[in-house]
């Protein structure tokens, strides 16, 4: 796996970690809104798994955030 590959991975699950912390969800508050196994959502969040889209649309509505929105967050972090 490349540099980048493992940058964006990392930074999409801190961006995810941050929205879940905001709205004080634990992981298995998330695990239980979203539909996700909370070992998807650690995974994730640890930057060591990759996400497919419909596991990432279940994250989204989870999370009561769009898609874009995550992935504007995403795309703030790796480019500022």
């Amino acid at each position: 796996m490349s540099h980048i590959q493992t940058l964006i991975k990392r930074t999409f699950g801190n961006v995810c970690r941050k929205i879940r912390k905001k709205k004080n969800f634990s992981q298995n508050d998330l695990a239980k809104i979203s539909g996700l196994h909370i070992n998807t959502i650690c995974l994730l969040e640890n930057g060591k798994s990759e996400i497919k889209i419909t596991t990432f649309f279940f994250l989204a509505k989870g999370l009561s955030e769009t898609p874009d929105s995550i992935l504007c967050d995403v795309c703030n972090e790796l480019f500022s």
